[in-house]
C-alpha cells in the first residue's frame, strides 16, 4: 500500500507527537499535515468524535496507518490524484469558513451558462425587476 519512503516519513512525523507511541486525537490534523495532506476539518471531528466515544482518545501507528489511507489519496500511489485531476471547464470554489475548511465545490461553466439561463427566464416577466434585467451576464 505504501512504499517504503513513504513509510519512513509518516513514521518520523508520527514520532514528533508520540507519547509512548501514541498520538492524541487532537494531534491526529498536524501529523496528517506533516504528511503532506490537508485533511478537511469535518473529517478529523468525525474521527475525533468517534475515537471520544470509544474513550480513548489516542493512536498507535498502525491506526494510523489506517486513517491515512483512508483519508489520504496516497494511499494509492497518487493514483486516485491524477484520475481525478483538474479537468478543463470545471471551477472550483473552496470553502471559507471553519466548518467548511478544506472542502471544495465544483461546477462546469455550462452548468453556470445553464442556471444563470434559467434564472434570466424565469424573472424575465417580474415588472419590479425590468430595471436591472438580466441578472447574470455570461462571457
Amino acid at each position: 500500500m505504501f512504499s517504503g519512503a513513504q513509510m519512513s516519513e509518516m513514521k518520523e512525523n508520527f514520532d514528533k507527537y508520540s507519547e509512548g507511541g501514541k498520538i492524541k486525537s487532537y494531534d491526529l490534523e498536524k501529523v496528517m499535515k506533516d504528511c503532506g495532506e490537508d485533511v478537511p476539518q469535518f473529517k478529523i471531528r468525525k474521527i475525533v468524535s468517534d475515537v471520544r466515544k470509544e474513550d480513548d482518545e489516542t493512536f498507535a501507528f498502525n491506526d494510523f496507518l489506517k486513517l491515512f489511507a483512508e483519508l489520504s489519496p496516497k494511499a494509492l500511489g497518487g493514483q486516485f490524484k491524477q484520475a481525478v485531476g483538474k479537468t478543463e471547464g470545471v471551477k472550483e470554489i473552496s470553502g471559507t469558513g471553519a466548518s467548511s475548511s478544506g472542502t471544495k465545490h465544483s461546477f462546469s461553466e455550462d452548468e453556470q451558462a445553464g442556471f444563470a439561463n434559467w434564472i434570466n427566464s424565469v424573472l424575465e416577466e417580474d415588472q419590479d425587476l425590468q430595471k436591472g434585467f438580466p441578472f447574470f451576464f455570461l462571457k
